[in-house]
């Protein structure tokens, strides 16, 4: 995915977790938040120290990158922030995919 659609400033995930909605699911939390300053549709990953070294922090936040790839949300007006949870590790891919799904679904984002 594009680095275009990613959020980097700090304030701006601020206000993704402030203004925004909230879902969770037991590996992940999703924020979103209508933006629509933006053009297109943009997301940030936190994977915290408790899921393992940088190694799999890493691995991890490829495997979001992936999954949200998966989906076609480029035209989206809106700001998306996941957060992975240390159970995350028990998932393949596929159930990357899925848990993403089920979160963006029950935001809206995609029906």
């Amino acid at each position: 995915m594009n680095k275009q659609y990613r959020i980097k400033k700090s304030n701006e995930i601020e206000t993704v977790l402030k203004k925004g909605t909230k879902a969770y699911s037991r590996y992940f939390i999703c924020y979103k938040y209508i933006n629509n300053e933006t053009t297109h549709f943009r997301f940030a990953t936190s994977v915290g120290k408790k899921i393992g070294n940088a190694v799999v922090r890493n691995h991890t936040k490829r495997r979001i990158r992936a999954a949200i790839d998966t989906f076609n949300l480029a035209s989206k007006k809106m700001d998306v922030f996941i957060i992975a949870k240390p159970s995350v590790n028990e998932l393949d891919f596929n159930g990357y995919v899925q848990q993403i799904k089920y979160l963006l679904e029950k935001l809206h984002i995609i029906d």
